[in-house]
């Protein structure tokens, strides 16, 4: 059995960062966005996101569409949401293109900490080149 628990999305504070499975060629992604509030207190979500092609600001459901959405991590001060929001907005300004180089990690990774980051990406280029040296190494 599942439990899911409900969390209300205005009682999130800005710097939030949320979480969702996207799909990719059918195949499922994690997908990562960073809460803030408007000016009128209505929540939006900053993404950079493959579907649009870019970093953008959205509605919850142009986050997340039909798919579930988890917390990721929340602000340890007001401050310091208030730095990470503004950072993720920062991305959508300057109108970062979606790229597998640039991506929705590295977003979240810009916003978190100032430095671009993305651990899935690493993991999948690490295991490349681990299978293209083993594959190397059998032929000798």
């Amino acid at each position: 059995m599942t439990i899911q628990n409900q969390i209300r999305l205005g009682s999130l504070p800005d710097g939030t960062v949320l979480r969702t499975t996207a799909y990719w060629g059918g195949l499922p992604f994690t997908h990562y966005g960073i809460l803030q509030r408007a000016w009128g207190g209505q929540v939006l979500i900053h993404h950079n996101s493959k579907k649009i092609g870019h970093a953008a600001t959205t509605d919850f459901s142009g986050f997340a569409g039909d798919s579930l959405v988890y917390v990721d991590s929340i602000p340890q001060t007001a401050g310091h949401g208030w730095q990470i929001a503004e950072r993720a907005r920062a991305d959508v300004e300057r109108g970062v293109q979606w790229t597998v180089g640039d991506n929705c990690e590295d977003m979240k990774s810009r916003a978190l900490t100032g430095r671009p980051g993305s651990p899935t990406r690493n993991t999948i280029v690490g295991l490349g080149v681990l299978g293209i040296i083993l594959l190397a190494v059998s032929k000798l």
